[in-house]
């Protein structure tokens, strides 16, 4: 029997297959593998159990197109994600000296860097850390490839890729570099890229996203301001104005916001958010509640305008009413690390050092620093 035999393996990939078919997505993807989790009686399913089923399979139906023609007697491939959480769960069954792959492989694969599937599986609480059961188990890491410009003779007699599948294949080893967190790697296959083909402009927008994430935000800033000169994009200028804002740059940042707003609707609250955010961070708390509040009115689901709603409000003297909102997005997003910092600072605020320290540590489980800096870590010093 091989690592992928195992019986309760075999429960979700039939399943996630399945799923597959019937909504005519044409491929199994992390999506589809963590429905099938809950549908099928595996080892992994209890980990999962304050997912509601029913708003999980809707949620799956809209994540993909409807359009494949594929039927039950057709192979259905994985996704280049799903390839990777399978050499993943390897990865991590070797380290527990174990040959069998189970679901739990599976979904620790899915937990073990920033996906769709591990951001869902954070609102209700649920980390890498709480399925490994305290073992040591490391997380995959990435090799560094170093690509080189194939000469003119290995293109000619075609013992080299072609500029199309080198291209690929450097786009794609940048890009799983950044999905893993590896940003300093990322950055150095991106510059590898572009010095070998300039025009792989798509390249840029990982430069800048990386340096974004090392908080090196006049790099970031620049990349994405070539991306948008090169290919314009309205996610673009969204995240241009959070770039700016976090530098420190809120007049810039407020300018893209307020276009931002004058010409789109905003459905999902993103942009009143990231406004009301941005005044916050100006110490304007009183301008900051009606975009916190239109958020909220767009997205009722959206969790970050609540604990950010919340905290103006205790900065207005509103106390009650934050706790409330707080408490409101941490039950739509038990992950919200923000939120727990925010609710230790009102605790620390009232001197309650004790319930300060306990939300900061949660603050930090969900983390808080990885993402945001050291902020909570500063906080915390000064609850001792």
């Amino acid at each position: 029997m091989n690592n992928l035999d195992n019986p309760d393996l075999q429960f979700i990939t039939a399943e996630a297959r399945q799923l597959a078919l019937n909504y005519k997505h044409g491929f199994i993807s992390l999506e589809h593998c963590l429905v099938a989790t809950l549908t099928t009686p595996c080892l992994a399913q209890k980990y999962l159990s304050a997912l509601d089923v029913t708003e999980c399979l809707k949620w799956l139906s809209e994540q993909h197109p409807g359009t494949s023609n594929l039927t039950r007697n057709d192979s259905v491939p994985l996704t280049l994600h799903m390839e990777r959480i399978v050499k993943h769960a390897q990865h991590l069954a070797l380290q527990q000296n174990t040959h069998q792959i189970t679901s739990i492989h599976i979904l620790m694969g899915m937990l073990s860097y920033e996906n769709v599937v591990s951001k869902k599986v954070k609102k209700i609480g649920v980390l890498f850390e709480d399925i490994s059961n305290g073992l040591s188990l490391q997380p995959l890491e990435i090799q560094l490839r170093h690509f080189h410009k194939p000469s003119p003779v290995a293109s000619f007699f075609r013992l080299a890729p072609s500029k199309k599948k080198l291209q690929e294949e450097i786009y794609d080893h940048a890009s799983t570099l950044y999905t893993y967190q590896q940003y300093d790697e990322c950055i150095a296959v991106c510059n590898n890229g572009l010095h070998i083909y300039p025009d792989l402009h798509k390249l840029k927008l990982l430069l800048s996203y990386s340096s974004y994430n090392k908080r090196d935000y006049s790099s970031a800033i620049r990349y994405l301001e070539e991306m948008i000169e090169l290919q314009p994009d309205d996610s673009y200028w969204v995240n241009l104005a959070l770039f700016y804002s976090q530098k420190g740059d809120h007049q810039q940042a407020d300018n893209i916001l307020d276009q931002l707003l004058a010409q789109q609707s905003d459905k999902d609250g993103l942009l009143n958010n990231n406004k009301g955010f941005n005044l916050y961070r100006q110490g304007r708390y009183a301008e900051a509640v009606p975009y916190y509040e239109r958020a909220i009115q767009n997205n009722p689901s959206f969790a970050y305008p609540y604990d950010n709603l919340g905290f103006v409000k205790h900065k207005l003297g509103q106390t009650t009413e934050a706790f409330t909102l707080i408490d409101k997005s941490l039950e739509l997003d038990k992950g919200n690390s923000y939120a727990y910092m925010f609710k230790g600072r009102i605790y620390l605020d009232q001197d309650n050092k004790a319930l300060a320290l306990e939300q900061f540590q949660l603050a930090l489980r969900y983390g808080f620093t990885k993402t945001y800096g050291e902020e909570v870590l500063q906080l915390i010093k000064q609850c001792q």
